[in-house]
């Protein structure tokens, strides 16, 4: 997602996505964005052209966890595929994972693990395991709106 700076003493740059509802938030106070979900186009508009963004952002966002779920995001890590490789080695497993707050101080960390067969382009099997997080992450969101947000259920 493109981000752009925005004049704020808290917040260095924000992005959004009309076709996911996602808005991300990069704070001068943290090395990582942050993904907040279910965030509209007029409500991005609203904050990022609010004579002070950073009171718009609490008040239209911030201040609203159970509408707007947040997720930290993690560094991108070069897909597998354009890791350099010895002669002779190749790529036997893969593990993927995407931590997500759940507020009140918890987290919920999702590990999804494959054993690559020789045949199997470890790429490929990369791409196939983030789209499965964002499934999973999907659903939770869904979950989440509905109600049905049962903290022993992880998703």
């Amino acid at each position: 997602m493109k981000m752009q700076p925005v004049e704020s003493s808290n917040i260095e740059a924000m992005g959004h996505d009309p076709l996911t509802s996602e808005m991300d938030v990069k704070f001068k106070s943290s090395a990582l964005p942050y993904r907040y979900a279910n965030v509209s186009e007029e409500v991005y508009q609203r904050i990022i052209t609010a004579p002070s963004v950073g009171s718009a952002f609490i008040e239209l966002v911030r201040n609203h966890p159970e509408l707007y779920p947040f997720t930290k995001l993690e560094p991108e890590v070069a897909e597998p595929a354009a890791t350099p490789k010895q002669a002779g080695q190749r790529i036997t497993s893969l593990t993927v994972g995407r931590t997500y707050n759940l507020g009140n101080y918890e987290s919920l960390r999702i590990e999804l693990s494959w054993d690559l067969a020789p045949s199997e382009s470890p790429a490929q099997i990369y791409r196939a395991l983030r789209s499965q997080l964002d499934q999973l992450r999907a659903m939770r969101l869904q979950a989440a709106v509905a109600g049905d947000d049962d903290p022993d259920r992880p998703f």
